[in-house]
């Protein structure tokens, strides 16, 4: 059995404070840091394989996600199972919160994984505090700018090849609502990380909050890719991939 890592929680919501107690509670056998990184996989392969169409996802990609999705689950027994739907629903619903009630979006899973301390497991990486992206957001991302992409291409694209949880990413959203624009509809992300469980973290809340988006798995700078695309719902169902073709 591994050794179980005491850290101090400190959260400020609810569901927050409810994802970290289900952690715990799915954690009896397993590291809490083991738990979430698994987390993370069962919940991006859960999006993407739902393209059961193959419209973004081709049929290899899907197969392969899908076998090793089982092969990640199957390491828990039933009871421990039905805790990972669970982390899910308290997600989305903090998600929603931060969306809906703030009116903005935010790395949530990126500020879990600190008040967790999961640092050291996970090479002392650090993610930029939602604050500062949003401050860097208004900086990068300009009306004119924005609104002369829009009137060109029909939409903003933001492009993000060190991606961590997303918050930069998010920053810039933000920045886009404050100037009244739409990033469900008038944004595309195109993201990409060399860590497999930061791929999954921008993917997760990119899909969840509804925004059009690519994530890869690659080492921005040789190009090397180590994963098929993660292609949002967002982006399959309303025919962003023919949107990108018109513009390329």
């Amino acid at each position: 059995m591994a050794k179980k890592k005491s850290t101090k929680v400190v959260v400020d919501s609810d569901h927050r404070n409810k994802f970290v107690k289900l952690l715990d509670k799915a954690a009896q056998n397993y590291s809490k840091w083991e738990v979430f990184t698994d987390f993370l996989k069962l919940t991006a392969i859960s999006i993407s394989n739902s393209d059961s169409y193959f419209i973004s996802t081709d049929k290899e990609t899907f197969d392969a996600r899908e076998t090793e999705y089982k092969r990640v689950i199957n390491k828990y027994n039933k009871p421990e199972r039905m805790i990972f739907p669970q982390l899910l629903a308290e997600l989305t619903m903090e998600l929603e919160d931060t969306c809906s009630v703030q009116g903005k979006y935010v790395d949530v899973l990126g500020e879990l994984f600190h008040s967790m301390d999961f640092q050291d497991e996970w090479k002392s990486q650090f993610f930029t505090p939602q604050l500062v992206s949003d401050m860097s957001g208004k900086i990068l991302v300009g009306i004119d700018k924005a609104e002369q992409a829009i009137k060109e291409k029909g939409f903003v694209t933001v492009n993000e090849p060190c991606c961590g949880g997303g918050s930069m990413i998010f920053g810039c959203l933000n920045a886009l609502r404050e100037y009244g624009l739409n990033p469900c509809t008038q944004a595309l992300v195109i993201a990409a990380d060399l860590d497999a469980r930061c791929v999954h973290m921008t993917y997760i809340q990119l899909s969840l909050y509804g925004i059009p988006a690519v994530v890869f798995q690659q080492n921005t700078l040789t190009r090397e890719k180590f994963d098929k695309p993660w292609y949002t719902p967002i982006f399959t169902i309303y025919g962003w991939k023919y949107k990108m073709q018109k513009v390329a």
